[in-house]
């Protein structure tokens, strides 16, 4: 970790551990609303850990128990949960557990994990990677029949697509497979929430 990494590791930790333990954002529904937990700085031995937890996930997909996947999804999940702030393999991990849970039929857990993983995109400013999980999530909540879910999601990725960050190319993709199976509509800040 660079100088400059672990000082916005710092602030990032400060800015979270000054709000109270949790930042209340955008209420979801009418009286709930969404919490950030205070993210804990990785350790020398939860890198080892995650590591440890990583090989073994990568051992057990190679198995052809489906058992043995769904062990190695939660792996994924938990050796994400070992790696230091802003590491990219964080959204790997979580990436790898969605694809897994989804070839398992296990819809909205992986819907779930999907969106975990663009969370965690979008507090470390990897957009490109946000759009991708926004999208993936949406598609399974439309496979899953729960529309809103699905409005939500593709909304949000759609409106990334107006961001200078995200490179031309991924712009038109975002575009072309969110309005690939509806006519353009207007997408709205209040459709996100």
């Amino acid at each position: 970790m660079n100088a400059a990494s672990l000082c916005r590791t710092c602030v990032l930790a400060a800015c979270l551990a000054w709000s109270g333990g949790t930042l209340g954002l955008a209420a979801q529904d009418a009286g709930q609303q969404r919490h950030v937990p205070i993210p804990r700085l990785a350790t020398p031995s939860d890198l080892t850990e995650a590591e440890a937890l990583l090989a073994e996930a990568t051992r057990l997909e190679q198995t052809p128990d489906p058992s043995g996947w769904l062990r190695a999804a939660s792996l994924h999940i938990r050796s994400a949960q070992h790696r230091p702030l802003g590491d990219e393999r964080v959204f790997r991990c979580l990436f790898r557990a969605a694809q897994i849970l989804r070839a398992l039929g296990r819809i909205d857990a992986a819907q779930r994990t999907l969106e975990q993983s663009a969370t965690h995109a979008r507090l470390y400013g990897h957009i490109e990677r946000e759009a991708e999980a926004l999208m993936g999530a949406g598609w399974l909540a439309a496979e899953r029949g729960d529309t809103p879910a699905m409005n939500r999601l593709l909304s949000r990725a759609y409106l990334l697509t107006y961001s200078p960050v995200l490179p031309g190319e991924l712009r038109e993709e975002v575009r072309r497979r969110v309005l690939l199976p509806v006519a353009p509509r207007a997408v709205t800040v209040a459709a996100l929430y």
